[in-house]
């Protein structure tokens, strides 16, 4: 799973090119390098922040999904069901934010009657700035002309990004496949049985899932795709010491395919060959025969 960043609105604090303000956006002397850069934002801060946090997903990708290596993630078949309904969700409320903006203008109309106030700041910014006491009259129907582009555009599309799903196909684990390829495998064990602990253990957890549009049941079903047994259980000091552990198997010097079965002994709950005390012998995961 990816970002489709094509599907998202730009963000509606608009730049503004240095070079209407009688500026330079870069400048380098030998080895130092200064940039600056101006932005403007048109609607107000409250309506700027709920359409800008629906513009952004990175905090539900990394809740419904996996990850497998840099930039790649896998997502459950149930938790692409949350997934796509917390994006229209998202992208409904970022939609509504911006048209109550609006007040029930059109663009040109709410650019119009913020015309006084944009050339008040310019002018302000263009004078301490030490270039005059007001912006030329080109540079800000520049300002004004991409303000209401950019309204515009957002009004008809989408605030929220889509997710693009791509199938991938299993690395080779027969006894002869190379132990690069349980690296994936070994992720994927490991992130599912620590999201589960920590789940019971970190206190702030309830707010990851606060205001979305599914329930802690649904994430719970969702992203349990190995029938954990520390969900059964419940026990939080139980799920505090299991994360501990994980936390030893993920760096230790085994090879990863005695990592994958160390840690699928604790999603399990199969307390046979688990680590003891935190060490097997020098301090590693003991080797846990084939899987």
């Amino acid at each position: 799973m990816t970002v489709d960043e094509t599907t998202r609105i730009k963000p509606l604090a608009i730049p503004v090119k240095a070079t209407l303000l009688g500026q330079q956006s870069e400048r380098t002397v030998g080895a130092v390098t200064h940039k600056q850069s101006f932005s403007l934002q048109v609607l107000d801060d409250t309506v700027a922040k709920e359409v800008e946090k629906c513009r952004k997903v990175t905090d539900l990708m990394d809740l419904l999904s996996y990850l497998l290596s840099l930039g790649n993630r896998w997502v459950p078949e149930a938790a692409k069901a949350l997934l796509e309904k917390e994006l229209e969700a998202r992208n409904q409320k970022g939609r509504s934010s911006l048209k109550a903006a609006l007040g029930g203008d059109e663009v040109p109309q709410f650019v119009q009657k913020r015309r006084q106030g944009i050339r008040e700041n310019l002018d302000t910014m263009y004078n301490q700035l030490g270039q005059g006491k007001a912006v030329p009259p080109d540079k800000l129907a520049a300002v004004l002309s991409e303000i209401e582009d950019r309204l515009t555009k957002a009004l008809g599309a989408r605030i929220t990004p889509r997710a693009v799903y791509n199938r991938i196909a299993p690395p080779d684990l027969t006894a002869s496949a190379p132990d690069e390829n349980w690296s994936q495998p070994f992720s994927l064990l490991l992130r599912a049985a620590q999201l589960a602990r920590e789940s019971l253990t970190d206190a702030y957890f309830p707010r990851r899932l606060s205001g979305l549009s599914f329930t802690e049941s649904d994430f719970q079903t969702a992203m349990d795709i190995f029938r954990d047994a520390i969900l059964k259980d419940g026990d939080p000091r139980r799920a505090r010491l299991e994360l501990e552990e994980l936390s030893r198997i993920e760096t230790s010097d085994s090879k990863l395919k005695e990592k994958c079965l160390a840690v699928w002994k604790v999603i399990s709950g199969d307390e046979s060959t688990r680590i003891v005390n935190g060490k097997g012998d020098g301090g590693e995961v003991k080797s846990l025969g084939k899987i």
